[in-house]
Protein backbone atom coordinates (compact mmCIF):
# COMPACT_ATOMS: atom_id res chain seq x y z
CA UNK A 1 0.00 0.00 0.00
CA UNK A 2 1.69 3.56 -1.19
CA UNK A 3 0.73 6.39 0.10
CA UNK A 4 0.10 9.99 -1.44
CA UNK A 5 2.88 10.84 -3.76
CA UNK A 6 4.50 7.96 -3.53
CA UNK A 7 6.67 6.89 -6.63
CA UNK A 8 6.45 3.76 -7.90
CA UNK A 9 8.39 2.55 -11.21
CA UNK A 10 8.80 -0.65 -12.86
CA UNK A 11 13.14 -1.08 -14.08
CA UNK A 12 12.94 -3.46 -17.57
CA UNK A 13 16.13 -3.76 -17.34
CA UNK A 14 15.88 -5.54 -14.18
CA UNK A 15 12.34 -6.79 -14.29
CA UNK A 16 12.26 -5.13 -10.77
CA UNK A 17 9.81 -2.61 -9.19
CA UNK A 18 11.31 0.24 -7.74
CA UNK A 19 9.48 2.18 -4.94
CA UNK A 20 10.34 5.61 -4.10
CA UNK A 21 10.89 6.70 -0.36
CA UNK A 22 7.77 7.94 1.59
CA UNK A 23 4.76 6.26 3.39
CA UNK A 24 3.96 2.69 2.30
CA UNK A 25 2.94 -0.41 4.11
CA UNK A 26 2.85 -4.17 3.82
CA UNK A 27 -0.89 -5.41 4.10
CA UNK A 28 -0.99 -8.42 4.74
CA UNK A 29 -4.64 -11.09 5.47
CA UNK A 30 -4.25 -13.44 8.19
CA UNK A 31 -7.42 -14.88 9.53
CA UNK A 32 -9.79 -12.56 7.62
CA UNK A 33 -7.86 -9.65 9.77
CA UNK A 34 -5.76 -7.18 7.94
CA UNK A 35 -2.29 -6.75 9.22
CA UNK A 36 -0.16 -3.60 8.36
CA UNK A 37 3.55 -3.51 8.74
CA UNK A 38 5.57 -0.73 8.03
CA UNK A 39 8.83 -0.15 6.27
CA UNK A 40 11.90 -1.85 8.37
CA UNK A 41 13.73 1.54 7.09
CA UNK A 42 12.06 4.95 7.33
CA UNK A 43 12.63 7.60 4.79
CA UNK A 44 14.19 4.12 2.58
CA UNK A 45 13.18 3.30 -1.44
CA UNK A 46 13.15 -0.23 -2.00
CA UNK A 47 14.37 -2.19 -5.32
CA UNK A 48 12.28 -5.19 -5.54
CA UNK A 49 13.41 -8.36 -7.76
CA UNK A 50 13.94 -11.73 -8.57
CA UNK A 51 15.99 -14.28 -10.14
CA UNK A 52 16.58 -17.84 -11.33
CA UNK A 53 19.24 -19.04 -10.13
CA UNK A 54 21.29 -21.75 -12.39
CA UNK A 55 19.31 -22.84 -15.54
CA UNK A 56 15.76 -21.76 -16.73
CA UNK A 57 14.35 -23.78 -14.27
CA UNK A 58 16.51 -23.47 -11.39
CA UNK A 59 15.17 -22.38 -8.04
CA UNK A 60 13.86 -18.81 -7.70
CA UNK A 61 15.57 -16.09 -5.22
CA UNK A 62 13.51 -12.62 -4.43
CA UNK A 63 15.71 -10.06 -3.59
CA UNK A 64 14.70 -6.60 -1.87
CA UNK A 65 16.92 -3.63 -1.72
CA UNK A 66 15.57 -1.25 0.96
CA UNK A 67 18.11 1.63 0.82
CA UNK A 68 18.34 5.44 1.27
CA UNK A 69 20.95 6.01 -1.23
CA UNK A 70 19.60 7.39 -4.82
CA UNK A 71 17.57 5.33 -7.16
CA UNK A 72 20.88 4.78 -9.43
CA UNK A 73 23.13 3.65 -6.57
CA UNK A 74 20.09 1.27 -5.68
CA UNK A 75 20.21 -0.13 -9.40
CA UNK A 76 24.29 -0.32 -8.91
CA UNK A 77 24.09 -2.32 -5.72
CA UNK A 78 21.59 -4.72 -7.30
CA UNK A 79 23.37 -4.94 -10.31
CA UNK A 80 26.42 -6.24 -8.46
CA UNK A 81 24.89 -8.31 -6.05
CA UNK A 82 24.50 -11.39 -8.91
CA UNK A 83 21.00 -11.58 -9.04
CA UNK A 84 20.55 -8.74 -11.29
CA UNK A 85 21.17 -8.42 -15.06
Amino acid sequence: ELGPGVGFRYVRSLGAFWIARGPRALVLMRDGRRLVRRSALPGSGVLLWNRYAGSAAGTPIAYRLETRRPFAEALAIARSVGGAQ
